[in-house]
């Protein structure tokens, strides 16, 4: 029997963090990425690569979008780094399971 903490939740990958973007925000307020993008103080092509996902959310992002959006800092940062440790944890696969966990000792 594995001590795998492994769940089938960490092989679904969530949608990124630029679809969801079009998806779950702009597409419901018939927002184009250039409307976003004069919004945000940015240029299109920064919006552009951020959806296309060739442009990694980063804090300046993370920040501007959640002023916009009115929601809470550090949401979007969340939403890459969930799915990053998702993505990393399938790749790493058995190599993490065989790694053993140090236990606490006693004092």
């Amino acid at each position: 029997m594995s001590r795998s903490s492994t769940t089938i939740e960490d092989f679904i990958l969530p949608s990124t963090v630029g679809e969801m973007l079009q998806e779950d925000f702009l597409e419901p307020l018939g927002m184009s990425p250039e409307e976003l993008a004069d919004k945000l103080r940015v240029t299109n092509a920064t919006v552009r690569e951020t959806i296309s996902g060739a442009r990694p959310i980063d804090a300046e992002m993370d920040l501007r979008l959640g002023r916009f959006f009115g929601i809470s800092t550090g949401f979007f940062l969340g939403l890459q780094t969930d799915r990053e440790l998702r993505l990393r944890k399938y790749e790493l696969g058995q190599t993490l399971d065989e790694i053993v966990p140090r236990l606490a000792r006693a004092a």
